[in-house]
């Protein structure tokens, strides 16, 4: 834990360390390949079955994959992805 210390009026006898806890890292909940399979294969709309498919296969955040264009992949077929984080 960090430690902080507390000035009250710069009065050393004020001085209060204060204990500031780290916040657990919630880490997400990965999905076993049979259930992307799944996933996928429920999607019948060919076009959100391809946004599917290009989101997982490459790793994208929905507002990547939204602002996706033609003009992102280039010659060798590898796709361009810009302002992502």
């Amino acid at each position: 834990m960090d430690s902080w210390a507390l000035t009250v009026l710069k009065w050393p006898e004020f001085d209060v360390p204060i204990q500031i806890p780290k916040r657990p890292q919630k880490i997400p909940e990965l999905l076993t390949r049979q259930e992307v399979k799944q996933i996928i294969e429920a999607c019948h709309n060919p076009k959100h079955r391809m946004l599917l498919l290009t989101c997982y296969g490459c790793g994208l955040r929905v507002s990547e994959l939204v602002s996706l264009k033609v003009r992102h992949v280039d010659e060798r077929q590898l796709l361009r992805v810009e302002q992502g984080k």
